[in-house]
């Protein structure tokens, strides 16, 4: 099938700047940058798709990025979805100046870091104002962006994709006691094709591969995308749940064909703690009897699609999940009182000799045994000395 694809490197346009909504004491700045214009065919045409893609600067330089939000519009500035028969598929953003911090190997320069599809969700790190964490943007980094848009018309429409970004001065954010998050992305594909057939008229399921994560902290903000005929997702550590991510749809009266479309999908905030012995996986749940997926126009289905970015702030290793002290700290407690305790019995030898010789005389005859052997291994042994086993007596002298 033909995909017709945009390239979006010349078309960006100057951001306009916006009431910022937390932290304007630090001088935080929120600024709505447009990529675009694009014309996406019509549904006769290639089922209505378009990809595009292309690279640009960063909002901001040497800030932290607190809040993330990607849109589409028509070119007079009105909302474009499902009730004006415009989709966003999904669009992808990624650093291409850090490595991906799921699939290293095979993305080395592209850390994907924000995404979104028709659920349009805000990714706000710092929880409504509550947590003081961003994304950090270095003044050497460069961005790229790739996605998918849907027409539902019979005849071609132009959008713009926006984005909206809110950010703070790095060195003023960190002075504040701003802390930096790195971010996971889970996928029902893996490190490959993000596609995943749709099923006709049944609930299924699809799970990603385990994650081995090498970091300490906390999970501090989850985000997920579905496609429709999807109810749900879970991310799950060491198989247990620790984020569900439910789906929430809009009226078939609000749409152009008169089918319910996703429209909201929550996050999860603040899920937990961070080992280096985790094993993160999500699922991805569909019922297309309950909501029915897109079809396309030979009859067969749109695929599926099930991710979830899991944002993480960094911390020291932690000595239970999510309680508790942290190991550097528990070192730094026990290991002086262990010191005190070897000095102190030390001194106390010294001075009572007859205290040590007891303690000898119980290690040498009721802490370690002679192993009993029998006739012939005895006789084997007579000449190789005596043979001893770290074993304790018990109450009946057994071994």
């Amino acid at each position: 099938m033909l995909i017709h694809v945009a390239d979006a490197s010349r078309s960006v346009s100057t951001g306009i700047q916006l009431e910022p909504t937390h932290f304007q004491s630090l001088n935080s700045q929120r600024i709505e940058v447009t990529y675009g214009t694009y014309t996406v065919p019509p549904r006769s045409e290639d089922d209505g798709m378009m990809h595009f893609r292309g690279r640009f600067s960063p909002p901001c330089t040497d800030c932290l990025v607190t809040s993330m939000l990607a849109d589409i519009r028509y070119p007079n500035d009105t909302v474009a979805d499902a009730s004006t028969g415009m989709w966003m598929h999904h669009v992808v953003f990624v650093n291409l100046n850090r490595s991906d911090s799921t699939c290293p190997e095979i993305l080395p320069s592209q850390q994907r870091f924000f995404a979104s599809g028709n659920e349009r969700t805000e990714v706000d790190l710092t929880a409504g104002g509550a947590n003081k964490l961003g994304y950090a943007f270095n003044a050497t980094d460069m961005l790229a962006m790739q996605g998918e848009l849907m027409n539902l018309l019979d005849e071609a429409q132009k959008v713009v994709v926006s984005v909206t970004w809110e950010f703070i001065d790095r060195s003023s954010a960190i002075a504040a006691g701003f802390r930096e998050v790195v971010p996971y992305w889970l996928d029902v594909g893996g490190c490959g094709n993000s596609d995943k057939p749709a099923l006709p008229d049944q609930a299924f399921e699809y799970g990603s591969p385990r994650l081995h994560v090498r970091a300490y902290g906390e999970i501090a903000f989850v985000g997920g995308h579905l496609h429709d005929g999807g109810t749900h997702i879970d991310m799950l550590r060491d198989d247990k749940v620790i984020c569900t991510m439910r789906a929430a749809y809009g009226k078939a009266d609000a749409s152009v064909d008169g089918m319910e479309h996703i429209a909201h999908i929550p996050v999860c905030t603040d899920v937990g703690a961070v080992d280096r012995n985790d094993q993160w996986t999500i699922k991805a749940y569909y019922d297309t009897i309950e909501h029915p997926p897109m079809a396309l126009d030979d009859g067969s289905l749109e695929p599926v699609m099930g991710i979830a970015i899991a944002y993480v702030v960094g911390g020291e290793r932690n000595s239970g999940k999510g309680k508790g002290s942290s190991y550097n700290e528990v070192l730094w407690i026990v290991l002086p009182l262990i010191s005190l305790v070897l000095v102190a019995t030390g001194l106390g030898l010294r001075r009572n000799p007859e205290v040590a010789q007891s303690w000898y005389d119980w290690i040498r005859y009721r802490g370690w045994q002679r192993v009993k052997l029998d006739d012939e291994q005895q006789a084997a042994r007579e000449e190789e000395g005596t043979l001893l086993a770290g074993q304790r007596h018990n109450n009946d002298d057994e071994v």
